[in-house]
């Protein structure tokens, strides 16, 4: 198996074991954008890359009301800067201090040892790509990260985040596995 594999299902389980809950079934993000064909002989648009196929074409920095794709620092002025922060302290800062500080207070997501423990199981020079979109609830969103070790495959993590604004500042509550 190989040592991103083990990462990413180190980190899945880190997670899901300290957040279980209903089993949901949510579709894939991929699957939620509907591919547009325009009218009256028209050249079709092509899509954008998929994260899962050309993850370095596909992260670019973008913000709409519905989707929101990149891999930078994040902020805590919305969901999905803070889920940009969170992701940004995982892969790129790997500090799980840095995580635990985005999340809120009774959030179950608080085990620094644990997420340490998962960010060291991935090579250092693992890259990532978030895409988060919205959903019919304004707390919870619908992420997929994509993760590219050097010489692998692009592999795509897809989860419901949960999160919730206090004071102005956003925090992450929960992360569920989503299918």
């Amino acid at each position: 198996m190989s040592v991103v594999l083990v990462g990413i299902v180190g980190a899945l389980v880190v997670f899901i074991a300290s957040v279980r809950g209903e089993d949901e079934q949510v579709q894939p993000l991929a699957e939620t954008v509907a591919e547009m064909t325009p009218d009256h002989g028209e050249q079709a648009t092509v899509p954008e890359p998929s994260l899962a196929t050309d993850p370095a074409a596909a992260c670019k920095e973008t913000t709409s009301a519905d989707l929101v794709t990149g891999d930078g620092r994040g902020d805590r002025d919305s969901g999905p800067g803070v889920i940009l922060a969170f992701e940004h302290a995982y892969y790129v800062e790997r500090d799980a201090k840095k995580m635990i500080a985005l999340t809120s207070e009774n959030s179950r997501i608080r085990n620094a040892e644990a997420l340490q423990e998962g960010i060291d199981s991935n090579p250092e020079n693992l890259t990532h790509c978030v895409r988060v979109a919205a959903t019919d609830d304004d707390a919870v969103w619908l992420v997929e990260i994509t993760q590219t070790a050097e010489d692998a495959e692009p592999e795509t993590i897809t989860q419901r985040i949960t999160t919730t604004e206090e004071d102005g500042q956003w925090s992450v509550v929960k992360i569920e596995e989503a299918s």
